[in-house]
């Protein structure tokens, strides 16, 4: 091996990463293939990192400093420094199987130029094995080719998979250059802009083998984790990778990628192809994409040819156009939050039997049309005003429906039917996430109105309240336990004269301890079910 002109160069990004950075780089050093270099790029740590990989008394390992600038460019510096033919990527945090090397070069030297990756298994803080999956998989095949990497990659709704990340990634120096350096703004999502346009160039091959070791820090502290912060901000960054997806994807490439997904598979111009890229950004899951396609179909229809395209092709003008603003919800404002009509027929309140209305919660005034022709014998119609668990209040300012003949019925909001709700100067209060109000209408139901103002508190106010109400039932039932415990003492001190009254006041109190004890639960199981969601990110 030549310290100046290695095989294979490791390029291992760090920052505060003391505890773990010694055994990662042992991971390397303990490698079957040794014609290799470890560059390590500090971003700027403030702990021992740097000290720790200096005391690492080995000619392979290069340690380079640099002021903190994120994650992409401690990479870019990384790549940049490399010698070796083949590039392998690594985090200072994680650990590679002894045989990762070795066996990614021997299978990348048995085909073309192309990007390896490979499966990789999960540890904890301390370096043992973690059952489970902690990033979804994107492929569980491993037969895939370009063009349905492409395809499942556009449509994922995450991108953190250990299958494809740039984690396991090994191939030519030269291929990773011609891709570019990760852009410098992009601390979660910056690899991910690599890969994409690599993907528009090479073959992707993932081995079976689970060659890397992704290590699961205590409390989610990797750059990928689950804090709400970090989501948030992947999300923004997928933002501004996706909005180049298509660019240098050759024709061809694309249809056969997305074939199943176009409305004219067979188009033959660039404006046709710009708009069937708009109308692929309506059809993913991801928070932001709609946002893509309208920005790109305003464009489209404000160029005469791209309108005139719109119009012949796809029948979209500037009304079709008005028509997707109104349900695109892009600001994710009515995201989870939904006003529900249950109709019951005498079969039980089917999931089937419900109607949902999205409601703002940040604006008090609402108005709500429910369809309901499809019911045809309606024997309840029950109202939840907010399907997500808040607890708050509602003044109904018009409650109506229109029967089978058209007829318009007003309902007085105080003749309503009410569950967990109690009336209070002309308002329905919540006692419960559980509100609601229902009436039964003599016959079928075509449309049911609502307007008026609702007030919900905020989901921590909810919970707080929804603890407190909890912690004063379990006053009440330890106040009752104590009960029965005197009363139990009471008949044992008695001897064994019999107190029937006794007997059966703590009958009763067990029958009514066990009966509230059973209602709490089932509330409180259903409570939790419905909160589970409020704090998720």
């Amino acid at each position: 091996m030549s310290l100046s002109n290695p095989s294979i160069s490791v390029v291992a990004t760090t920052y505060n990463h003391e505890k773990y950075i010694e055994e990662a780089v042992q991971s390397v050093l303990a490698q079957t293939c040794e014609d290799f270099e470890l560059v390590v790029v500090d971003d700027g740590s403030t702990d021992r990192t740097g000290e720790i990989v200096r005391s690492i008394r080995d000619p392979r390992v290069r340690y380079i400093h640099q002021p903190n600038q994120g994650p992409s460019v401690a990479t870019n510096t990384g790549v940049d420094a490399c010698r070796g033919k083949y590039l392998a990527m690594m985090a200072g945090d994680d650990v590679l199987h002894p045989d990762r090397l070795r066996k990614q070069r021997e299978a990348y030297e048995r085909g073309p130029a192309r990007v390896l990756f490979s499966g990789a298994e999960f540890i904890d803080d301390d370096g043992q094995p973690l059952a489970g999956d902690f990033y979804p998989e994107m492929f569980d095949d491993l037969e895939v080719s370009r063009a349905q990497f492409l395809e499942r990659l556009f449509f994922a709704p995450s991108c953190t998979s250990p299958r494809w990340s740039g984690l396991t990634a090994f191939s030519e120096l030269r291929v990773f250059l011609e891709a570019g350096v990760c852009d410098p703004a992009l601390f979660q999502a910056g690899d991910l802009g690599r890969f994409v346009q690599l993907l528009k160039k090479y073959e992707f091959e993932t081995l079976p083998d689970r060659l890397y070791k992704v290590r699961i820090r205590t409390g989610w502290e990797n750059l990928s984790g689950a804090a709400p912060d970090k989501q948030m901000r992947v999300i923004n960054e997928m933002y501004l990778v996706m909005k180049t997806y298509f660019e240098g994807i050759p024709t061809e490439l694309f249809r056969e990628a997305f074939r199943p997904h176009l409305i004219n598979p067979d188009f033959y111009s660039d404006m046709e192809r710009a708009c069937e890229e708009a109308f692929l950004y309506l059809r993913t899951s991801r928070h932001l994409d709609p946002l893509i396609a309208v920005e790109r179909l305003y464009h489209l229809l404000n160029d005469p040819e791209g309108a005139a395209v719109l119009k012949r092709a796809y029948r979209y003008d500037s009304i079709s156009f008005a028509d997707t603003l109104k349900k695109l919800d892009v600001a994710k404002l009515f995201a989870g939050s939904n006003s529900v009509v249950a109709v019951e027929q005498g079969d039980g309140w089917l999931p089937e039997n419900m109607v949902r209305q999205p409601v703002n919660p940040h604006v008090p005034q609402f108005w709500l049309n429910f369809n309901l022709e499809q019911f045809s014998s309606p024997r309840t119609i029950a109202w939840v005003p907010f399907e997500e668990p808040r607890l708050g209040r509602i003044k109904v300012e018009r409650f109506r429906y229109r029967d089978a003949n058209d007829v318009v019925h007003d309902l007085a909001p105080a003749s309503l039917s009410r569950h967990a709700c109690t009336f209070v100067g002309g308002e329905h209060v919540f006692d419960s996430i559980d509100a609601r109000l229902y009436f039964a209408p003599p016959g079928r139901v075509k449309q049911l109105e609502v307007s008026g103002r609702m007030e919900l508190l905020p989901p921590a106010q909810t919970c707080a309240r929804l603890a407190s109400a909890l912690a004063e039932k379990q006053a009440t039932i330890d106040q009752l336990a104590r009960q029965l415990s005197a009363l139990t003492e009471k008949q044992a001190t008695m001897g064994p004269v019999a107190h029937p009254f006794e007997d059966v006041a703590a009958g009763q109190l067990g029958r009514a301890r066990r009966s509230l004890w059973s209602s709490l639960g089932r509330r409180a199981r259903h409570g939790v079910r419905r909160l589970r969601g409020i704090f998720s990110p």
